[in-house]
């Protein structure tokens, strides 16, 4: 009777019917941890603070019932969804999750994976990825002691911020050329005092918008702040643009002609970028998944001379508008494709393979291919029903990136991607 209370109880705060409040005059708030995943953006935890200390020995997992709602009213199928999180631990803590014997914070970590959607944080829909409003309600499944009184249940507790794992560690900029108006991410390296390499990253067709952390969120490119990425290259500069519309946006009209309406604009945003900075203008790396592949494949035909490297993934430049010069082009630089054969957003056959065939008949000296048979998870984490490792949609072989997956040989040494782009 006390859950089938709390789902209607949490309806009515979800309808705005009426605004909850214990009977005690409890009052309290919470804060929520999002890390990027494979799959994107998640809820991993709460961290409630209390109005009084509570004793570790009277909290476990079994203690808390939590409910979500994710909102998302753009577009004519608005999402509302109401659901629950499985909790993994429940411990005492201070406000940074770290446990401790007694005190008024208690940390909650929940089960993600890229089938739980009540985990997300985010919502694709209209073409466009977006931040869900999202509310939480935490419930007590047997009585609590909060200072020296026992407690049935807890107040409605309300939402007093989040904590973005990794893209914390960027900031922001928006800057205006002409027409186009690029907001932006970018990552500094610390305590590093000489020149240092820049990677621009250039976002998928799920990503543009008006909200720069949406690139950072929606498919993991907050790898490139992290230690991993950083040491293999020493310290880099990132910078993550975003564009308003996509990239694709041709000059002709017609959406992925084998121009871009951005080009200029991305190009006078990076020559700033480079000029505020201490950046070592011979290493300049820029690559790019699906619609920011096809404006990195964009960027070599045009500017083969500025950047050092290329990594266009899953890209969705047709071979069909790349003509024989650009072959050569392409055939004289450094660059890595990447796909996967199960990619039906863009078909390897029509772009990616085909364009690396051509490429390859000019023998070049660092052009490398990854052709994956499918996208699936290699963390060990997350399977199907049947045992296998999860499969994810074929599109997505950028996760092989970011997780640093890929390995090929130069000059007759294995190297992994991360590697490569840092020789």
């Amino acid at each position: 009777m006390k859950k089938i209370f709390s789902v209607l109880l949490f309806l009515s705060i979800l309808l705005g019917a009426f605004s909850f409040a214990c009977a005690e005059e409890l009052s309290g708030s919470y804060q929520l941890w999002i890390s990027v995943e494979d799959w994107g953006a998640v809820v991993t935890r709460a961290i409630l603070a209390l109005p009084g200390e509570v004793a570790q020995t009277d909290v476990e997992k079994d203690t808390f019932n939590v409910m979500v709602s994710r909102r998302d009213l753009r577009g004519n199928d608005p999402l509302k969804q109401l659901g629950t999180r499985e909790v993994l631990n429940a411990y005492v803590s201070d406000a940074d999750g770290n446990s401790l014997e007694k005190n008024n914070y208690i940390t909650i970590d929940m089960k993600i994976g890229p089938n739980i959607s009540a985990a997300s944080a985010l919502n694709y829909a209209t073409g466009a990825n977006v931040w869900v409003e999202l509310q939480y309600l935490f419930c007590l499944n047997k009585p609590l002691t909060i200072g020296e009184t026992e407690y049935k249940n807890l107040p409605e507790l309300t939402l007093s911020g989040m904590r973005y794992d990794l893209i914390d560690r960027f900031d922001f900029g928006m800057k205006t050329y002409g027409e186009h108006t690029l907001r932006y991410a970018y990552y500094k390296p610390k305590d590093i005092y000489e020149k240092s390499p820049l990677l621009v990253w250039l976002h998928g067709g799920g990503e543009g918008g008006s909200d720069p952390t949406i690139p950072l969120a929606a498919n993991k490119a907050t790898v490139f702040a992290d230690d991993d990425f950083q040491n293999a290259m020493g310290g880099a500069y990132v910078l993550i643009p975003q564009s308003p519309t996509f990239w694709m946006d041709s000059i002709s009209g017609n959406r992925g002609d084998g121009t871009s309406v951005y080009t200029e604009a991305l190009m006078e945003l990076i020559k700033d970028f480079v000029t505020d900075n201490n950046i070592d203008e011979e290493n300049i790396i820029v690559g790019g998944l699906s619609n920011g592949g096809y404006l990195t494949l964009v960027l070599a035909r045009e500017y083969p001379e500025y950047f050092s490297k290329y990594v266009p993934v899953c890209e969705a430049l047709a071979d069909s508008l790349i003509t024989d010069e650009d072959i050569k082009t392409y055939s004289e630089l450094s660059m890595w494709f990447v796909a996967a054969k199960t990619d039906d957003v863009v078909v390897p056959e029509d772009y990616t393979i085909a364009t690396y065939e051509r490429i390859k008949a000019l023998e070049p000296k660092d052009v490398h291919f990854s052709l994956y048979d499918n996208v699936v998870d290699k963390s060990g984490l997350y399977f199907k029903d049947g045992g296998e490792p999860y499969e994810y949609q074929g599109h997505w072989s950028w996760i092989y990136v970011y997780n640093n997956d890929m390995i090929t040989t130069t000059n007759g040494e294995e190297v992994s991607m991360f590697e490569w782009l840092a020789k």
